[in-house]
Order: structure tokens, then sequence, then C-alpha cells
């Protein structure tokens, strides 16, 4: 006797209809016990039936991530709300106040935010403050501000001499926007000669970067050492493509700054000095940069070369009303707006990575793939790439093409993936398709390994080669994995 009937509704939900006849009819019911008999036939049945619809429930589900992937995404949302807790506060009191003192204050709100996560009695009383006092939709309407100015690639904010400003903005002009934007501040300050023994210094500040330079910079001119400074910027922020990064916070060393042949006596440091001596090569005297160290003249090449989508940003009178705009924004408006965008864009990240999981286990589709588009936004933003604004119509793009089934779920996948993929270059690549491969994970981490060694070995031998190589490297690393995990299915 089947007390239930399994049926699936136009939504794949699975219904259970419990037949109320058969468990009241003149055999199994009896005056002793009528309660214990429907309870006993409903335990019976589900113990016959559990296994069934658990089977049924997994054949028909799509895992797109492992369990690995899962944690590794947990632990990465974590981390970034811990970060935030701390970095947010610690930027906006080292700007009025002493290093020591904003560490100390930027512990403080770490400490605090660990405490309001672990005691429900201090998380009760901080939501109710936050509902008296509207907390939330002042930090929407501040998100959205950080957002918006994320998208604008803006000058730097200079604080020098009107002669020193015009120096510093005709140096500015000469190159690419998506080269000067990464910087947040630029200042004359004639003391960082006796305290860094320095004619120029950049600081990482994480939220934001200023630049400070000698009013007299000899034996370089102004233009030079600025040119250097802006060097070690986008150093700081292209760390996507890990091969053109010199270096994170200064400590990693990546091919192929910090050895080799270099430019200068200064440039052979260390690979941050390299990578930025380069740089400044690169814009002011490139033959000598292409003849000395061709491999270091190609890559930064490749990566500062101003395509068609942005020359858009490049264009004269684009330029000339950001350039306008930017200018008139005094210095703690700067800051206070770098803030927000690198609190808006981590924000984002931190909220897709929930949604990409949260989408992963109720097998929705549509939102899976918009939360991993919205991540490669995030990147670009937090990288302060111009590409970022393009991801947009990438979206609606990709929503129209599964909508009207001109591609199916899986080819979308795979084309968000490979998107992705040459975003976040080979190395990253070959993490992500590792830590989300259930039984390969010996064969992906050698293919992709295998794929980096040999594409710099060829950019090593062939330097001229190497605006070809990047690209088809990214496009190889993909396409290699995919090709393993497909093979592995079979």
């Amino acid at each position: 006797m089947n007390i239930y009937s399994i049926n699936k509704n136009q939504q794949n939900n699975y219904i259970f209809t419990i037949n109320v006849r058969d468990i009241i009819n003149k055999d199994n019911f009896n005056k002793d016990g009528l309660k214990n008999n429907i309870f006993s036939l409903i335990l019976d049945e589900l113990k016959n039936e559990i296994n069934f619809i658990k089977d049924k429930i997994n054949e028909n589900k799509k895992n797109y991530l492992t369990k690995e992937s899962i944690t590794a995404l947990k632990v990465l949302e974590k981390s970034i709300d811990y970060f935030q807790s701390f970095i947010i506060p610690f930027s906006i009191s080292s700007f009025f106040l002493s290093l020591p003192i904003a560490v100390a204050i930027g512990y403080a709100f770490l400490i605090f935010k660990f405490a309001n996560n672990n005691f429900n009695i201090l998380n009760k009383i901080i939501s109710k403050i936050s509902e008296k006092l509207q907390l939330n939709k002042i930090n929407n309407i501040l998100n959205k501000i950080g957002n918006l100015i994320s998208y604008i690639p803006l000058y730097p904010t200079i604080k020098a001499s009107i002669n020193a400003k015009n120096q510093i903005i005709k140096t500015l002009d000469k190159l690419p926007l998506k080269t000067i934007n990464k910087a947040s501040i630029i200042e004359i300050n004639n003391e960082i000669n006796d305290k860094y023994d320095a004619l120029g210094v950049t600081f990482n500040k994480i939220t934001y970067v200023p630049i400070y330079l000698h009013s007299n910079p000899h034996p370089y001119t102004l233009e030079y050492v600025l040119t250097h400074e802006l060097g070690h910027t986008n150093d700081f922020f292209n760390n996507i493509p890990l091969n053109y990064k010199s270096s994170i916070l200064g400590l990693v060393p990546k091919f192929p700054f910090g050895f080799n042949k270099f430019v200068s006596d200064y440039a052979a440091t260390k690979a941050a000095e390299d990578f930025a001596e380069s740089f400044a090569y690169y814009y002011l005297n490139p033959n000598e940069l292409k003849q000395t160290a061709p491999i270091k003249y190609y890559i930064i090449h490749f990566y500062n070369k101003t395509n068609f989508l942005e020359k858009i940003f490049d264009n004269k009178y684009i330029r000339e009303i950001i350039k306008k705009i930017s200018l008139l924004i005094p210095e703690p408006i700067r800051i206070i707006l770098n803030i927000l965008s690198f609190k808006s864009t981590t924000s984002s990240m931190k909220e897709n990575i929930s949604k990409l999981v949260k989408s992963n286990n109720e097998n929705d589709f549509k939102s899976y793939i918009n939360a991993k588009l919205n991540l490669l936004t995030t990147l670009l933003l937090i990288n302060k790439s111009i590409y970022s604004i393009y991801t947009i119509p990438l979206k609606y793009g990709i929503n129209k093409l599964v909508e009207k089934k001109i591609i199916n779920e899986n080819f979308a996948n795979k084309l968000v993936n490979l998107v992705l993929s040459y975003t976040i270059g080979p190395l990253g690549t070959t993490i992500a398709y590792f830590l989300n491969s259930k039984n390969n994970k010996k064969e992906i981490a050698l293919t992709g390994i295998a794929n980096i060694i040999i594409f710099n070995l060829l950019k090593f031998l062939f330097p001229y080669l190497i605006p070809i190589l990047i690209p088809l490297e990214k496009l190889s690393t993909f396409a290699s994995l995919e090709l393993v995990n497909k093979l592995n299915k079979k």
C-alpha cells in the first residue's frame, strides 16, 4: 500500500500527496490506536521513499560549485567583512592623525566587528541603534555614491604652486587616462627628501594612493619623477594579470620585473622600482627601454596601449570635462570619495560572493551567472579599470541570449568563465579551476602550471611576440583546463 504519490509540477518541484483514505480504511483503523497507526504508516513510508526522493533531487540539481570552492568563497566573504572593518576607519583617521593612532583605531573597529558578529546581545543592541538612526538607508546612499565614483576615471587632486601644478597637469595630459586615474593626490612636499631620502614617494593606503614630489628633483625632471611614481600606482592596481604585477605591496617579484637587464642602477634595487623605472622609460625614453629590456618594454606596451573602448574616455572633449571636474575636488573630499568607492566595491564583492553560493545551492542559473558577472565588474572596479563600465552591456547581452534560447545555460556559463579567466589571468584561472574540480585536481594543476611555464619561456625567447603571447596564454590556459574537465567527465 502506498500512502504517498510523488509528482513533479511545472516549476520542477516535487509534490507529495498523502492518501488519507488508505490510512483510515477498515484494515488500518482500530479503536486502540488511530494516532499510533497513522504515524507508524507515515514513518514506514518515509523510510522507503526518502532515498528515492534524495536521488531524484540530486539527479536534477546542477552543482556549479564544489565544496572546496564554496568554502574558499565563504572564507573570502568573511575576510572582506573583517578587512573593511579595519581599513575604512584606519584610512579616515590616518588623514587627520598619526599612523600609530590610526592603526589603533582600525584595530578597535576590527575587535568591535568581531564582538558584534559573535555576541548576540551586542548584535541586537547594534541592530536597534541602526534601526533608530536609519543607518541602513544612509549606508545604501553612500554605497550608491561610491559605486558611481568607481566608474569615473578621475584626474588626481593636485596640491602645488601654480607653476608646479601646470607642470604636473602637462605631464598627466601626455599619458593615457587609464594610467593616471590610480593616483588620488599629487602633492609637492619638500620634506620627503629629508624624511625618506627620495625625490618622490608613493603610498599605497589601499583606499587611496597619494604621491609626494620634491619641487626640485635634481638631477631629474619633475616630469620624470612623476611618471616614475605613476608607475608605482599602476603597479599597485594592475594586479589581476599576475605576470604584469611586479609586486604585491612591494614584496613579491613577478616575471620579468626584478631580474634580467635593467634600464638604470635604481631599477636593479628591487622589483617595484624596476617596474616604475621601466614605466617611466616606456613613456619618456621608449627606444632605450626597448633595446635594454625588450621583454619589459613589450609587456608594458601590451597593458598600457589604449584600445578603441579606452579611447572613448581619452577623447579630447570628454577628457577635458573629467579633468576640470577632478581638479575642483579638494583633498579631503577626494579621500572621502575614494574611501566610499572602496567601500562600495568591496561590499559589492562580498554581496555577490554570497549570491554566488546561494544561487548554486538553489540551482538558480540566472542569479548564478549575474553574480559571476557582477564579481567581474567588482574586480575591474577595484583595479580602477576603465573596462568596468562595459560589463553592464555584457551582462544584459548574455541574459538576453539565454532568455531567447540562442545559447544554452552550459554555453553561457563557459562564456562567463572565459571572460573571468581573461581578467584574472592564467594563475588565477588555474587556482579557480583547481578549487572547482571534483576528482582531477592533479591534472588541472599540472596543466595550468605547464601552460604558464611554456608561455613565459616563449616570452623570454621571443619578446617581440609578447603582445600576441599574453592573450594567447590566457586563452590557452582556459581552453586547456576546460579540455581536461571534459576528458575527465568521459
